[in-house]
């Protein structure tokens, strides 16, 4: 029931490092980030299937030394919380990194959103749309990108029932399109 938030996070990371058992592969990197939300709650909470608004913002700074340029990251965003474990997230973020002496837009719309309809069944979903960079070290390029994807769960409601997973996702970067379909079956 807080009503606001902040956080700030600055960070190095020198030319030689390397972190063998990690996914963070880049190096000569210097950036601060730093967080802020507001929290809205409804008068009468028992009666109103909102339960919470909360507007944050989201921002990156920062100078990459091997690839020779600024890099900053601005996100305004929205949450909708409701009753059955559902919520709503509406973001736009604006900005651009560096890459091989070059600078890139990194802009991009996001929703995404999920819903407990019943005990057994959930669904989610969500959409991005945005510029996406192919970072290739001699000739990167940049593109739109728009990714959508939906999925559903049910949940055995008694022992010995079957229950199903589903995702679906499509993705379209420069003129190339993808489609994933995903289900699962398990037994409870």
């Amino acid at each position: 029931d807080r009503k606001y938030a902040f956080g700030t996070q600055i960070e190095h990371y020198g030319r030689d490092f390397q972190m063998d058992t990690g996914f963070y592969n880049r190096r000569g990197m210097t950036s601060g980030c730093g967080y802020g939300e507001v929290n809205f709650y409804p008068k009468n909470a028992n009666k109103s299937v909102l339960k919470r608004v909360n507007v944050f913002t989201w921002n990156k700074l920062g100078r990459d030394q091997v690839q020779d340029g600024n890099e900053r990251f601005n996100m305004a965003a929205v949450r909708l919380n409701f009753t059955r474990q559902g919520f709503l997230r509406i973001d736009y973020g604006l900005g651009r990194e560096p890459w091989a002496g070059l600078r890139f837009k990194n802009d991009r719309f996001r929703t995404q959103g999920n819903v407990q309809l019943y005990r057994w069944l959930s669904l989610n979903g969500n959409f991005s749309n945005g510029w996406s960079t192919f970072y290739d070290p001699v000739n990167p390029f940049q593109g739109k990108s728009r990714n959508a994807g939906f999925g559903f769960g049910t949940m055995a409601p008694r022992r010995g029932t079957v229950c199903c997973h589903c995702a679906c996702a499509a993705a379209q970067t420069r003129n190339i399109s993808k489609t994933n379909i995903r289900v699962g079956l398990t037994r409870a």
